[in-house]
């Protein structure tokens, strides 16, 4: 689908799930152009959206997070797009001027806060406003000795990206990463990781300090031993900046960069040059910018498509092709996503592959069509149990519609053991089939003694927490981790994240926390859920989502087999988010313009008093709090419905003294 073929309400959801396999796992799933199309058509539609504030998150939730002396901006990019119409574009920004290039690098972006000289604190760029705490414990793990003490008496803050070399893709990837981004972003976060295991290194790219740009890179080299190459480019003699060049600097990036790029950077150099750039937007600085290159292909055979089942039975094809060298990596896969998109290829065919965003691989064309036809399987490849067509809005889809499946039990303790849900360390995918083999060999020797497969098998994440596998879990070579996380996960998971482990539909971490807030326990959300649900008095859930999750509830036996595991005391009657007290219950809140926090931020404080903060100002609003550049459009709905109109610091006086009234 195209951008503006999306609805509104689509094009947010589409782009916060993005957002997560990017900044929450490392993955880009499509070409960087195609994400930044989303993100202009929503900037287009409703330039307030919370999601444009939230841009680059990259902060986990519950982590120790921090707000930045000054906001983090993120560049502004332009694309070199198919028809290379992005270099006129680029030559447009550089107007003349003189400019540094150098690679865009592929990480997690750290910045380090220093004062008279001494590293004090290391910060995740998260929202750009507030970002993730990194434990000095981690920074002295991978930051050379010099960079804790500089040999001048700096106060400010140095930028980087936390990155992980191409030559060790092979080692992240044995370690169950899925690429060196998610590995850094990975790694960034694992404190129990062996030193000889740690792959990261930090790359430092920028100085918050008054002086030149020149030295800035020769003191950042001098503290910590690397920077990012560097040309100048000078219009007066070199003349514009043409296609060839442009095409000879990304094959340099792809075949001779150390670390993973995705793109380029070029940054104003003379400080009268940057000066007259003028002051940043609310959301890019005006003297640098990034430039992203048109994804380039190499042509491949499809030798063989396989079909992989998910949690939800349905199966996902994916190409195996002939290897090829993309990026300096070799590729021989690529995901076909659906059903019907596999009708289009076929064994034989001559394809051209790309990476989205330089990491993912994906077929962007068929170059030659093969005299073969596309054979689907017509039962499950895990289970043998006949497959059905499951028709959608923009693709159909094969399902195994057998609910103990093999391969849907695999897939379904990944999920639940995943960051999104309870976030158990060492579930990946290799220790899940595992898990299940040793399982299947269980049941097969008992299958004398009962009729069927045991129902856990649909919901092998409640065994799991309740320690029916650990015997399992100990035969299986390398899960120390795994059993430390699990015994830590069974007394500290929250409600949040049982709820999304359960893989209830339409209920993924999002939702789930939202009812967190809404349910004081575990046991109160299995209790008062359901008939919510019945009388629609939870916000968000249409009727038709209300059917399917009430008809999974009764038909599911995980929803009981888990409450009275609560009722017995098997599993720890965690709390909710309940708000802390009803100082603000029945009050709406609207907010428009920029403010010093982000608004997730304030939404927290408002729930936790028992307010809402809403998206779309109504007759039921009860203010309209006022940033900077506030947007005209909610200015008026509100005069039309008569809503009262405040300032941030009339918003914060009011939870000021609302907390004090409590």
């Amino acid at each position: 689908m195209k951008p503006q073929d999306y609805s509104t309400p689509e094009l947010e959801k589409r782009i916060e799930f993005l957002n997560q396999k990017y900044y929450g796992e490392g993955l880009s799933v499509v070409p960087d152009c195609e994400y930044d199309a989303l993100i202009a058509e929503l900037r287009s539609r409703n330039p307030e959206s919370p999601l444009l504030c939230s841009l680059g998150d990259d902060a986990q939730r519950g982590a120790k997070t921090v707000v930045h002396t000054h906001r983090i901006l993120s560049l502004d990019k332009i694309h070199e797009g198919e028809d290379g119409s992005g270099v006129a574009q680029l030559n447009s920004w550089i107007n003349g001027r003189k400019v540094y290039i150098e690679p865009k690098y592929d990480g997690l972006t750290l910045v380090l806060y220093y004062e008279d000289g001494l590293l004090i604190r290391g910060v995740t760029r998260g929202n750009g406003t507030r970002g993730e705490i990194v434990p000095m414990s981690r920074l002295k793990s991978f930051l050379p000795d010099t960079a804790f003490a500089l040999d001048s008496p700096f106060s400010g803050t140095i930028r980087g990206e936390v990155v992980v070399a191409v030559e060790n893709e092979a080692k992240a990837l044995a370690m169950g990463y899925s690429n060196l981004r998610a590995c850094a972003v990975g790694q960034l976060r694992n404190n129990r990781l062996n030193a000889e295991d740690l792959l990261i290194r930090f790359m430092p790219f920028d100085m918050e300090a008054p002086v030149s740009r020149a030295y800035a890179g020769v003191y950042m080299e001098r503290q910590f031993g690397v920077v990012p190459p560097q040309r100048i480019w000078n219009p007066l003699t070199d003349g514009e900046i043409t296609q060839d060049f442009l095409e000879a600097l990304q094959k340099g990036l792809q075949y001779d960069t150390e670390y993973p790029t995705d793109g380029l950077v070029l940054k104003l150099i003379s400080l009268q040059d940057i000066e007259e750039a003028g002051e940043p937007t609310a959301h890019h600085p005006k003297d640098a910018i990034a430039f992203k290159f048109h994804p380039r292909g190499v042509d491949t055979t499809i030798r063989k498509i396989v079909w992989q089942v998910g949690r939800t039975g349905v199966l996902t094809p994916v190409a195996e092709f002939d290897p090829v060298i993309i990026g300096g990596t070799e590729v021989r896969r690529a995901t076909l996503s659906n059903y019907s998109n596999a009708q289009l290829y076929h064994v034989g065919d001559v394809v051209e592959v790309v990476k989205a965003g330089e990491i993912i691989p994906f077929i962007r064309k068929v170059v030659q069509l093969a005299n073969t036809s596309t054979k689907s399987p017509a039962s499950c490849p895990e289970c043998q149990h006949s497959l059905i067509v499951q028709k959608g809005l923009e693709a159909d889809n094969l399902v195994c519609p057998n609910p103990n499946c093999w391969g849907r039990m695999a897939a379904s303790l990944v999920y639940a053991c995943g960051k999104n849900a309870l976030d158990i360390d060492g579930m990946g995918p290799a220790v899940a089939r595992n898990l299940v083999a040793r399982f299947r060999e269980y049941v097969d020797d008992s299958l004398d003694l009962c009729a069927e497969i045991p129902s856990d098998a649909q919901y092998p994440w409640l065994p799991l927490m309740l320690g029916d596998y650990d015997d399992m879990i100990t035969q299986i070579p390398g899960t120390k981790r795994l059993k430390e996380c699990l015994d830590k996960r069974r007394k500290d998971a929250k409600l949040e994240q049982w709820i999304t482990a359960m893989g209830i539909p339409h209920i993924g971490k999002t939702r789930a926390v939202n009812l967190s807030w809404r349910y004081s326990s575990l046991s109160a959300f299995f209790t008062l859920f359901p008939d919510d649900l019945k009388k629609g008095n939870i916000e968000g859930f249409g009727s038709a989502m209300t059917e399917e999750i009430l008809n999974w509830i009764e038909q599911h036996p995980a929803w009981n087999d888990m409450y009275y595991a609560v009722l017995r005391e098997d599993i720890v009657d965690v709390k909710g988010n309940l708000p802390e007290n009803q100082t603000l219950k029945g009050i709406n809140f609207v907010i428009t313009g920029t403010l010093n926090q982000p608004r997730s931020v304030y939404a927290m404080l408002v729930k936790r008093m028992g307010g809402s903060v809403k998206e779309n100002i109504s007759r039921k609003t009860s203010y309209l709090v006022v940033g900077d550049s506030p947007g005209e459009h909610k200015q008026k709905v509100a005069a039309l419905h008569k809503v009262p109109v405040i300032s941030e610091k009339e918003f914060l006086n009011m939870l000021k003294q609302n907390e004090k009234d409590s």
